[in-house]
């Protein structure tokens, strides 16, 4: 048996089932190799404690904050069962007395070559432990001081490791790996910053919409190689606030502008610039009590700036282009009138534009992507490509941004107020303070990061959420589709009814398929009006049931097409928001109504929306939500465009 680091490319994984290594109990959980303990510690989690791919996976992500999905947990077990010939170790065999007397070894192969190995090497099995047999399967050591051992024996069943014989050891062996790893979970994934979840391969393209998963996905692989020309702006922008105790103003068309500002997740300092803010405070109503506090006076008094100073930061960007081909330059000449710092989010082409128009301007800062404008999905009979691709990519690239600035802040002993879901249990405990008291938290430890760290984990929490959502529920997104696109060859209403982020009226790329409702409270009144006999209704929600919108569709004998998350964790009472009233928090859908006229179907981000655990903060930061709802959005979009086409043909 070999010992080796992992393998320089992905198709020699195989290598990874061969790899051995002793944990010297005295050592703290100091492991030097990093792959082959992430592959066993992967057979110990869906083997012994019988977790499957998915919880495997949520334990790495949210537990050790690494980026993994679930097909690359499948990928890591299939490795551990690769039956292999047992070569002596480099280094040998670990010695029969060793100093302190427990050592836990982890080895891969049958277990009756494992046995003859260390028989060459003078060691013999404990009583209860001698009958070693042939068998394909991973191999647990856990070696005494007296030259004796007891082994554990792990072998396949369908997607899944499990547990099927097991010698008795000290339990203090399994908590001594757990505590190894947690202590330092950064050995499991040895590869600096750049942490890609290797299972989460490019989508097999079955439907149009795959397309759109298999663009986001490049999309976040190009943000990660432009991780040092963020971190620089983030670097730049942070000194701005810090030193000069500026602000963190958005400003750009509605959809843009507001991304950042009172997101769960987000910076909670973080406000609207808006130059006609009067106007806008004018139009909304006062607050009282029954309506969300986002769609109040007040809400557009606090989080809106008329005016940008000189040390303040103004990250700029437009999701739709002809709102950006109308207003960019008269914003950036009159932010860099004003002094701000602006950091601008878009294409190449119009960054260059920028330039020529303004020169070289140690004020404006270019982050840009090639996303063209328009659609970016070609489908045949179809004249124009359909799906905008921009939207979401100046929303990634913004949110890679502010996963910087937080890190940017913390390098200079500062922790940025960061807002808790208004979904759970009593959020304005915590938001409050934070958004009349405090700009950087006083209280908390600051354990400064690398730069590049906190983008490329978050990141990796994109890809894993964005490739989990099609494959395991294909057959849904087959289902839904069919029945937008029979509404729309038989003349009957689509609805779209959406939560946030993604406004699609009158964004190019948009087939204009839907009438479009977007409230973010998930109150669609106008609709018991619209609705009749088979229209569809398509809700691509947050993390709540809509029992309103559901029963309304029921009464019409329409048919719904539910998209939320699902979550884990239900809290101990239910948070009130607005019209809605209790928020009802799914964990499975089989707690809801089913019926023929019902698809659900699961967003899979983070169920609180945020997902980056910093060190020593209670609150995870960077919001997740928008970017599941884009995807099923447009993939749907592009199936249901697909499937007219080919009966027009």
């Amino acid at each position: 048996m070999t010992m080796s680091s992992f393998p320089s490319s992905e198709a020699d994984s195989r290598s990874i089932a061969i790899a051995a290594q002793v944990v010297d109990a005295r050592n703290h959980g100091r492991l030097v190799l990093a792959w082959p303990r992430l592959v066993a510690f992967v057979a110990l989690l869906m083997g012994h404690f019988r977790q499957s791919k998915r919880r495997a996976a949520f334990f790495l992500q949210d537990f050790l904050n690494m980026p993994c999905c679930p097909s690359l947990n499948v990928k890591m077990s299939g490795a551990a069962r690769t039956d292999t010939r047992i070569a002596e170790p480099e280094g040998g065999w670990p010695a029969k007395d060793p100093p302190g007397g427990k050592h836990s070894v982890v080895i891969t192969g049958s277990m009756k070559e494992v046995g003859m190995g260390l028989a060459h090497a003078g060691w013999k099995p404990a009583p209860r432990c001698r009958g070693l047999k042939s068998s394909v399967a991973p191999v647990i050591l856990h070696a005494a001081g007296n030259g004796t051992f007891c082994h554990e024996k792990l072998v396949a069943s369908q997607a899944r490791t499990r547990m099927i014989s097991r010698c008795p050891f000290p339990k203090r062996a399994y908590s001594f790996i757990l505590g190894a790893v947690v202590l330092n979970p950064s050995v499991l994934l040895d590869r600096g910053t750049h942490n890609v979840c290797s299972g989460a391969e490019p989508l097999p393209v079955e439907q149009a919409g795959d397309y759109f998963v298999n663009f986001v996905l490049d999309e976040i692989e190009s943000a990660r190689k432009k991780l040092p020309q963020i971190t620089r702006a983030a670097e730049v922008a942070a000194d701005r606030i810090v030193s000069g105790d500026g602000e963190l103003l958005s400003a750009g068309d509605q959809s843009f502008s507001l991304e950042p500002v009172w997101r769960a997740g987000g910076i909670a300092f973080s406000r609207q610039y808006k130059p006609d803010k009067q106007a806008a405070a004018a139009a909304v109503p006062e607050p009282n009590g029954e309506i969300p506090y986002y769609r109040t006076k007040e809400f557009v008094e606090h989080f809106t700036v008329q005016a940008a100073k000189s040390n303040d930061v103004v990250l700029l960007g437009y999701e739709n282009e002809n709102e950006e081909r109308l207003h960019l330059a008269s914003h950036v000449e009159r932010l860099l009138g004003d002094g701000a710092l602006v950091v601008f989010f878009g294409s190449q082409a119009r960054a260059r534009q920028l330039e020529q128009t303004f020169g070289r301007q140690g004020n404006l800062i270019f982050i840009t992507h090639d996303v063209p404008d328009g659609g970016i999905i070609d489908v045949p009979g179809r004249p124009e490509k359909i799906c905008s691709g921009r939207s979401i990519a100046n929303r990634l690239y913004l949110w890679t941004f502010e996963a910087e600035l937080i890190s940017a802040f913390m390098r200079r002993g500062k922790v940025p107020g960061i807002l808790l879901s208004v979904t759970y249990e009593s959020p304005q405990v915590w938001n409050i303070p934070l958004l009349n008291s405090y700009k950087f938290i006083p209280a908390f430890n600051v354990t400064p990061v690398k730069k590049g760290v906190f983008g490329d984990t978050y990141l990796g929490h994109l890809r894993r959420i964005v490739s989990g959502i099609v494959p395991e529920q294909r057959s849904q997104f087959r289902k839904a589709a069919q029945w937008l696109a029979e509404a729309a060859r038989t003349k009957h209403k689509t609805f779209a009814l959406l939560i946030h982020g993604l406004d699609p009226n009158g964004l190019p790329g948009d087939p204009g398929l839907f009438k479009v409702h977007s409230e973010g409270n998930a109150h669609y009144p106008q609709l018991d009006d619209e609705i009749g006999k088979d229209d569809v209704a398509l809700f691509v929600g947050y993390n709540w049931y809509p029992p309103a919108l559901a029963d309304t569709v029921d009464r019409a004998g329409g048919k719904q097409i539910l998209c939320f998350t699902l979550v884990q964790e239900v809290p101990p009472k239910p948070a009130v928001y607005g019209e809605a009233g209790e928020l009802l928090h799914p964990t499975s859908f089989d707690q809801l109504p089913q019926g023929e006229n019902r698809i659900y179907i699961d967003l899979k981000f983070a169920q609180y929306n945020a997902v980056l655990k910093i060190p020593d903060y209670p609150v995870p930061a960077l919001e997740t939500s928008s970017f599941a709802e884009d995807v099923v959005y447009w993939h749907l979009v592009a199936d249901t465009v697909e499937l007219l086409g080919a009966v027009e043909k």
